[in-house]
């Protein structure tokens, strides 16, 4: 069973976190997967995360402490195209993860991760690459 993890921040670091209201588009965005069961969340502000009581969910003070977590688990890291040294397109990934890591507004630096491919390289923001993600994930796995 997989996982999501994204980062709160604050509101001035990025436009689409930082607020309770912002928990509820990663509601739908995990939601639309059909499937997903634990949601890690790292919290870098002092809001006290709410969300839906149909996953498992855990809230982490830093980065470290859920790779700590999740370090004998499949982590997919989830990013723009200029964040990892091996990337992979989103459309061929077989979505044979335990969890998807989004990274934060500052993004991931890894040696590898997938990436939606987009118009001129266009980087979105992780709540909305996580509908993405999430989309192409029941469309894969239903047919598994």
């Amino acid at each position: 069973m997989s996982g999501v993890a994204f980062f709160l921040e604050e509101y001035d670091v990025d436009v689409y976190s930082g607020r309770l209201e912002c928990l509820d588009a990663w509601n739908y965005a995990i939601g639309s997967a059909g499937d997903i069961v634990n949601v890690a969340i790292i919290n870098r502000t002092g809001l006290k995360p709410v969300f839906n009581a149909r996953y498992n969910v855990q809230v982490f003070p830093t980065e470290e402490e859920f790779l700590s977590l999740a370090s004998g688990d499949q982590i997919t890291y989830v990013g723009a195209y200029n964040e990892f040294e091996e990337t992979q397109s989103l459309w061929d990934f077989d979505h044979k993860t335990d969890w998807y890591f989004f990274g934060a507004a500052s993004g991931h630096s890894g040696p590898k991760g997938i990436t939606i491919p987009t118009a001129d390289n266009m980087v979105l923001h992780s709540v909305h690459a996580a509908t993405v993600v999430m989309a192409h994930r029941h469309l894969v796995t239903k047919w598994q």
